[in-house]
């Protein structure tokens, strides 16, 4: 097809609307003019020229001739005067004519002729308005720490693209305002490891443009994950926050890319922080974006804060699609062709766009100042679409300003496609997660060692940077780019070694940090001349579960020749000892986020009463459960609440309670891929099933079953009863085989509860699946913190994960896509593990794994304190600490409350220091959607008149509310978290 683009200069343009008469008339042709050898069709485009203060749009108008090469002319009617435009000779096809039409804010009703030599044709269409495009560019590196290269190499890389947007915004400082270069740093990380690396020159430089607004800071410190845990979320925050502090910059807006999802809880999170906007370009691979992409959406978190999001395209769809990198000639064409459809969809009413960009068309892309070129040579080009190199807040204050009122409002939950990703790497996840509850248990007794003892300063860049390798480790990338096709590869096998090290570096921390902390609070209670241990909770209300310590020598030789006493009460503890060297025993309502001291004392225990707990052959059963096993398969074909009567197994499900199930995909990865089609699996059973006791004794009971399946030949799984605890605990190990083999296993939960729906806890959330979900979200599979709860009218069961995040209701629904979650029955599956993505994630796994998990049931239905409550409970246990004799010690020696509060929907999420260096912080979240004043108490407060203030996460003064001497009340929304300062606690 050839093109003729032919543009009218001002003076002409000018002339036809003035007079007809005046324009320069195109050659008459002779002969009898006919209509069948040529025909019109008419294009509006997208751009708009300036001439002499005018705009005009160009429009296309193709003609399809069939006659013998002539000249010819073009008329258009409809606008103040008739328009006209000669043509040059041509001959038979198809031909475009480019004209230049007055911009118009209403309809224009206009005819097109054409005449070529004896041939005419006319055309008459309805121009509609078009929309004055502005397309603001992001320009950004998506940050991978990992994937392209080694993390440790792609941290080098990053900081080396900070200088070189340092030196672009110099080189551009003379170019027109929207041309000049521009960088959002996608990730703080990025910008921690240059203040790191950097000499205070050029640290400053760039500081100074993060203060113009020329550089903008993302709010976030990676990108996110599903994987992120309560205290996890809200540090990922933080850094960004204290450098925006330090350095003097705003910080007001946030950006994740690549990631499919985030915790409901991100609105409250992010707009504590100061921070409103947060910017999105989801990689639908395996996974789609929520609503309908572009658009732009106030996101409400449950307690109502409210962020502004753009879901936008795909991260790299400005470089990959548009082009717009490169040249004009190639990015022209793209971007009409978008633009075009996207103002013709119907439901997209703005007159702006966001994409990030690249240099390249790469993760971890370095900066281009040629993108600052292409911009101004689009804009001395075109009026409009105007091209501007910007930053977030650039964009979204344009948006907000001009279309707030009709942007819309959705209060649901963004659940992750990829967290499926982190079930190729089930033992270090699992070990992750504990991470998260030893940082937690670190951080408030670290708080409380820190007041107990002047000397004991509280460990801050301890639990920062291990909360960093936490969410190093977290974060969306997991492996190389070419993990699955070359599992074997040095790079694939690199980045894994630097990866699986943050969880290791986290739960280093962690242990350092709470055994130091631990110790300083053991060494300061004081004690008497019996050897004494004390067991502390690191929970924020009073509670009684099982200890298990190990025993110093001599007590192993004693072989259990001694007794154990409460020191409170001084109440007679059974106890028994496991694997010869383990004490457990029952610890009755130890105090919130303190502890209870129990003494040895030399002399024969005292008979233990009959065992409540039978095991016979197949059964275990106490006070509170009946469980019937079947030992072939090593699930529980019967599990009975015996204080109401209830059977708690689903009998209509294919599946036994814990049942083992291991999948093979049939057509490999490309078949579970396909979203247009539902995958097949081969299923193995399990067999050659065994059932024997395990432990038996005045505390706890278990059931060991033994069997094996397909590439797994060793699978024990223990059912523990407790004495004293209305709880069954499951330990699941197995030994896996490895295999590149497209896999995935299960245990499934087939619960029975009438009328049951299920909740989950999310983090610093929960929500209901498919009820709570954004449109386009993960139906398939979802990641749990602590608790399941499947709840009806009259009865509950609440499930609490310990190692293995990932679960899937009511089916396993690997490979459907479901665009909708029908829920028929209460069964959750535990999806431990997979390798079925292709790129990114681990390629095969094998050897000892452990899937630890606990349930229970009550009366009633939903609950969301109690299921909270026994799921952190479940995840995290008593620690003990054997006391030196110190009969001085400044704390009591039968127990003390270092914080709590009054109100039970109400928790303490963490006690940490405060910022400043003054006091320390104390972190509370409503779990019972409740409006609630609450108290904090300490036994540790001894100031007669605390000063504090609720602040935002950090630290900045939200509000202050009544001080009582020694007390602190805090007003909470339901489901808010509110963080409170206390400057002056003792």
């Amino acid at each position: 097809m050839r093109r003729f683009p032919f543009r009218m200069l001002t003076g002409l343009f000018v002339l036809c609307l003035l007079s007809v008469a005046a324009l320069v008339q195109a050659p008459e042709a002779s002969g009898e003019a006919t209509a069948d050898k040529i025909s019109i069709e008419v294009q509006p485009t997208i751009f708009f020229v300036g001439e002499a203060g005018a705009l005009l749009q160009k429009c296309e108008v193709i003609l399809d001739y069939a006659g013998p090469e002539a000249v010819g002319d073009l008329r258009i009617r409809g606008f103040a005067g008739e328009l006209r435009q000669a043509l040059p000779k041509i001959g038979t096809g198809k031909h475009v004519v480019f004209v230049y039409l007055p911009d118009h804010a209403k309809p224009v009703r206009a005819t097109f002729s054409a005449r070529v030599g004896n041939s005419a044709a006319f055309k008459t269409v309805v121009l509609a308005p078009q929309r004055k495009w502005s397309i603001f560019l992001l320009p950004n590196s998506h940050t991978d720490i990992g994937y392209t290269e080694l993390q440790s190499r792609v941290a080098k890389n990053q900081a080396e693209y900070l200088d070189k947007v340092v030196e672009f915004c110099r080189a551009t400082d003379g170019y027109p305002d929207e041309a000049k270069f521009r960088w959002n740093i996608e990730v703080a990380w990025a910008l921690e490891n240059y203040i790191k690396n950097r000499p205070t020159e050029k640290v400053q430089a760039l500081v100074n443009l993060l203060r113009s607004g020329r550089v903008e800071l993302s709010g976030w410190y990676v990108q996110l994950s599903d994987m992120f845990a309560h205290e996890e979320l809200i540090r990922a925050v933080l850094p960004a926050k204290d450098f925006s502090r330090a350095l003097a910059f705003p910080l007001g807006a946030a950006m994740n890319n690549d990631v499919t999802g985030f915790s409901w809880a991100a609105p409250q999170v992010l707009s504590q922080a100061g921070i409103h906007y947060f910017a999105v370009g989801i990689n639908e691979t395996r996974a789609s974006a929520p609503l309908r992409r572009p658009n732009p959406f106030y996101w409400q978190s449950p307690d109502g804060a409210k962020i502004l999001v753009w879901n936008g395209e795909h991260y790299l769809f400005s470089n990959l699609h548009l082009l717009l990198h490169k040249e004009l000639a190639e990015s022209e064409p793209r971007v009409a062709e978008y633009l075009a459809k996207l103002q013709s969809r119907g439901d997209y009413p703005y007159g702006l766009i966001a994409f990030p960009i690249g240099g390249r068309v790469e993760d971890n892309s370095p900066p281009q100042k040629e993108l600052s070129d292409r911009v101004r040579e689009w804009n001395v080009k075109w009026a409009f679409p105007k091209l501007r190199l910007a930053t977030m807040s650039d964009f979204f204050g344009a948006l907000e300003r001009n279309y707030a009122a009709i942007i819309p409002t959705h209060k649901k939950a963004w659940p992750d496609y990829c967290t499926d990703g982190v079930g190729s790497a089930a033992y270090e996840t699992g070990l992750n997660r504990l991470a998260h509850d030893d940082l937690a248990t670190a951080e408030k007794f670290a708080a409380a060692a820190s007041l107990a003892d002047p000397a004991a300063a509280f460990p801050k860049a301890e639990i920062r940077e291990g909360y960093a390798q936490t969410m190093l480790f977290d974060e969306h990338t997991w492996g190389a780019y070419n993990s699955i096709s070359g599992p074997e590869e040095e790079n694939v096998r690199g980045q894994w070694a630097e990866k699986s090290a943050f969880v290791y570096n986290a739960r280093e921390i962690a242990g350092t940090v709470r055994n130091r902390s631990l110790s300083v609070l053991a060494g300061a209670i004081a004690s008497g001349a019996d050897l004494s241990l004390a067991v502390f909770n690191p929970l924020s209300w009073a509670r009684t579960d099982v200890v298990r310590v190990a025993l110093p020598k001599d007590l192993v030789e004693r072989k259990g020749g001694f007794r154990l006493i409460e020191k409170k009460t001084g109440a007679e503890v059974f106890y028994q000892i496991v694997d010869e060297s383990t004490l457990l025993f029952q610890a009755d309502n130890v105090p919130s986020i303190g502890y209870s001291v129990y003494s040895v004392v030399p002399g024969a225990p005292p008979s233990p009463p009959a065992p409540s707990t039978v095991i016979d052959e197949n059964r275990i059963e106490n006070r509170f459960f009946k469980v019937m096993a079947d030992a072939e398969t090593g699930g529980l074909r019967s599990v009975i609440d015996k204080e109401s009567g209830r059977e708690l197994v689903d009998p209509a499900s294919p599946y036994l309670l814990d049942q083992f199930i291991y999948e093979n995909a049939e057509g490999g990865r490309a078949a579970v891929d396909n979203r247009g089609a539902r995958a097949s699996f081969k299923r193995y059973p399990t067999g050659s099933g065994s059932a024997a006791p395990g432990l038996q004794g005045p505390v706890a009971s278990s059931l060991v079953l033994t069997s094996r399946a397909f590439r797994h030949p060793d699978i024990r799984q223990e059912i523990v009863l407790y004495d004293g605890l209305k709880r069954i605990d499951i330990v699941n190990r197995l030994r896996k085989e490895e295999t590149f083999e497209p896999e995935a296993a299960y245990f499934a939960f087939p619960f029975r509860i009438d009328g049951g729906r299920f909740r989950f806890e999310i983090a610093d959330a929960a929500m209901a699946p498919e009820i709570d979900q954004l449109p386009g979200t993960t139906r398939d599979w979802f990641a749990v913190q602590n608790w399941v709860e499947a709840a009806g009218p009259k009865s509950s069961v609440v499930w609490s994960p310990v190692e293995a995040p990932l679960v899937q209701f009511g089916d396993i629904n690997t490979g459907k896509w479901l665009g909708k979650l029908d829920i028929p029955n209460q069964t959750v599956f535990s999806y431990i593990l997979n390798n079925l993505w292709m790129t990114n994630f681990k390629a095969s796994q094998g050897g000892p794994l452990v899937f630890r998990y606990a349930f229970t049931s009550r009366p009633g239905g939903a609950d969301p304190v109690a299921s909270a409550r026994f799921g952190a409970e479940a995840r995290t246990p008593f620690v003990a600490e054997w006391l030196p004799k110190n009969p001085r010690g400044s704390l009591p020696e039968g127990g003390l409350s270092f914080f709590a509060v009054d109100q039970p929907n109400v928790l303490i999420q963490t006690v940490t220091a405060a910022e400043s260096g003054e006091g320390i912080v104390v972190r509370l979240r409503e779990i019972g959607g409740i409006e609630t004043r609450a108290r904090i108490s300490s036994d540790l407060f001894t100031a007669e008149t605390l000063t504090y203030a609720a602040t935002d996460i950090g630290e900045n003064p939200a509000n202050t509310f009544e001080v009582v001497p020694r007390s602190i009340y805090v007003d909470l929304r339901p489901f808010q978290i509110v963080t409170v300062k206390i400057k002056n606690p003792r």
